[in-house]
């Protein structure tokens, strides 16, 4: 990998991707480096449970950094080596071809996901329309108190009083 991707580094015409992928090869070092001494360091040590598992975590941490760093140094290699064919440069490796796979068709949604959410809501007919107050009484989450039957009294005393009101009215009228 060293050496493929120095090569490539070497006859890249653009000197972002060549400093990027020459960047983390030196990183892609620096990594091994770390887990080889992680490795040799850990592996004698370890008298309790406690101190393996530890122990365990550290190479599994060095070797997540060491992967991360070889997939970064194949992507900028990719893109080293395209800015190479753009320019119109020959590649310095001969057997190096890049083949992209189709990625794999991922459902956008679940049939399971459907089904619970049919389950989530509830249909009312259409054509009888339900108080915002009596909608909002269907939930039982907290103790609401029932503001339905205190607007009913209100609309009631509200129409009271507009009869009060024009009774009154025509009273005057009459006399």
């Amino acid at each position: 990998l060293n050496e493929m991707a120095s090569k490539v580094a070497e006859v890249c015409p653009d000197q972002n991707s060549k400093d990027d992928l020459l960047a983390y090869l030196q990183r892609v070092k620096l990594s091994c480096h770390q887990l080889k001494i992680t490795s040799a360091v850990k592996a004698d040590l370890g008298t309790s449970i406690r101190e393996t598992v530890e122990n365990a975590n550290n190479l599994i941490i060095a070797a997540k950094n060491l992967m991360t760093m070889v997939v970064l140094v194949v992507k900028s290699c990719y893109v080293a080596s395209n800015a190479i064919v753009r320019k119109g440069g020959e590649m310095p490796i001969a057997f190096l071809q890049w083949k992209l796979m189709k990625p794999q068709k991922k459902l956008l949604y679940s049939c399971e996901s459907l089904n619970t959410a049919h389950e989530l809501y509830r249909e009312y007919p259409r054509n009888k329309i339900r108080s915002p107050i009596k909608e909002l009484g269907d939930f039982r989450g907290r103790n609401l108190p029932d503001f339905s039957q205190e607007r009913e009294r209100e609309d009631e005393d509200e129409r009271k009083s507009k009869m009060e009101m024009m009774l009154a009215q025509i009273k005057r009228e009459r006399l």
